[in-house]
């Protein structure tokens, strides 16, 4: 499972993470191109923005002594059900994925919430990738969660 994200490289063929994205998730990704083309995905563009954008993180609202946390619904939706596809599809195929997904069950999690932040920690994956220039290694990812202490990572 490699995939070498270059500046050079066309978008589109950048974004394949072997099994973890199947072929129609491949051609949603490049078909959001040209709806965020405003951003040009930049590799310096912060994560946080992108996850905020495709709605894999939630909104906070909180004042005094009451907070409450919704859903984000001012998004692009493709690119929120993009992602979520993504994280699906990844719980099969990657191990780090399914010992997130599980861990995150276990504390009755709902599974959209799951996917969602499965999703976004995809994101990051993909812009650290592509700034880097560098492939993507699944052992060499669940090394540095375990060398992080991130405990569901540590069963790994």
């Amino acid at each position: 499972m490699s995939c070498y994200l270059n500046r050079d490289i066309e978008y589109g063929s950048c974004l394949r993470l072997g099994k973890n994205i199947s072929e129609t998730q491949h051609q949603q990704f490049i078909a959001l191109k040209n709806p965020l083309g405003f951003i040009s995905f930049n590799p310096t563009y912060p994560t946080a923005e992108i996850a905020k954008l495709s709605g894999c993180v939630p909104v906070v609202r909180e004042s005094g002594k009451w907070r409450t946390v919704s859903l984000r619904y001012a998004c692009v939706k493709p690119l929120r059900r993009t992602f979520r596809d993504w994280a699906f599809t990844s719980i099969s195929h990657s191990r780090w994925a399914r010992a997130f997904y599980d861990y995150h069950k276990q504390r009755n999690q709902n599974h959209s919430t799951i996917l969602r932040n499965l999703g976004k920690k995809w994101i990051k994956i993909l812009f650290a990738l592509w700034s880097q220039g560098t492939t993507y290694d699944e052992a060499l990812h669940i090394q540095n969660l375990k060398a992080k202490h991130v405990p569901w990572a540590m069963a790994l």
